[in-house]
């Protein structure tokens, strides 16, 4: 599995770096395509399973989410809370609560259980990457804060899978990542600190030696936890992979897990904080 792994991350990584650095609409295209992607996913799993979430609602309520992160980022709406966003994610809660009752479902078994999905795989997927979006368009570093969280994730993913397979002896979540070990998250926290240390040194030296420590344990711990979550999404369905897009890697909730809490934790964490 390591060539198709590799060939994967020849072609991907260095077109990620390219719109990163581009920004604005191409890097929004980039974004959008994965989570299209990722929630085509989500909503595909449980599908197979025998739920039946709302998928077009979902592309179209996750699509309007998207664009309202996009304006908000670019300062083109109200830049204090976002209130756009907030704005969409109650209507379309309400619009699909009454779109529920007329079709007058509520009665048959699972509709409940549908609805809930089809705003988990919005809240799941959309809300929480979209949060790529917003650090992307901070001024004056958003470029480097993207390339910090991305490279962090990769880098430090990376670390810990190699020492775990090759060093660890004692498993960390074995009933829902049998592969996950406690040798291979130190790996990933001591890489996670050294990324974080390069950026400050070279590109981001208004962080402290402090913050260069808190953000290097709280990223990679975010990106485990949203490994893990997607570990635990896929063992109650009873995959082993999300989809089989990315050769080797598996589907695009399989290389973005790590991203999906670490986006969010980053960005609240540059707006409190930094």
């Amino acid at each position: 599995m390591l060539l198709p792994r590799f060939l994967t991350a020849l072609l991907g990584i260095p077109l990620i770096l390219l719109l990163i650095w581009v920004g604005y609409l191409p890097f929004f295209l980039l974004v959008y395509a994965i989570i299209f992607l990722g929630l085509y996913e989500f909503y595909y799993l449980w599908t197979e399973k025998g739920y039946q979430p709302d998928k077009l609602f979902g592309y179209i309520f996750g699509s309007l989410l998207l664009f309202s992160f996009y304006f908000n980022g670019l300062g083109l709406a109200n830049p204090k809370l976002n209130e756009g966003t907030a704005l969409i994610l109650s209507l379309g809660f309400l619009l699909y609560l009454a779109i529920s009752l007329f079709r007058k479902k509520a009665n048959e078994q699972g509709n409940y259980l549908n609805i809930i999905l089809t705003f988990w795989g919005i809240i799941y997927v959309v809300w929480f990457l979209g949060h790529l979006l917003l650090i992307r368009e901070l001024r004056p570093f958003g470029r480097e804060y993207t390339y910090l969280l991305f490279l962090t994730a990769w880098i430090s993913d990376t670390a810990a899978y190699f020492v775990g397979i090759n060093y660890g002896q004692h498993y960390l979540a074995r009933k829902i990542s049998p592969k996950k070990t406690w040798e291979g998250t130190i790996a990933q926290m001591f890489a996670g600190i050294l990324v974080v240390l390069v950026f400050k040194i070279f590109l981001l030296k208004h962080f402290s030696y402090l913050q260069v420590f808190v953000l290097g344990i709280i990223l990679p711990l975010s990106g485990l936890f949203g490994d893990l979550t997607e570990s635990y999404l896929k063992r109650q369905i009873g995959v082993k992979d999300s989809g089989s897009l990315l050769p080797g890697h598996g589907g695009i909730l399989d290389r973005f897990d790590t991203l999906i809490f670490t986006a969010p934790v980053f960005y609240y964490y540059l707006r409190l904080f930094i």
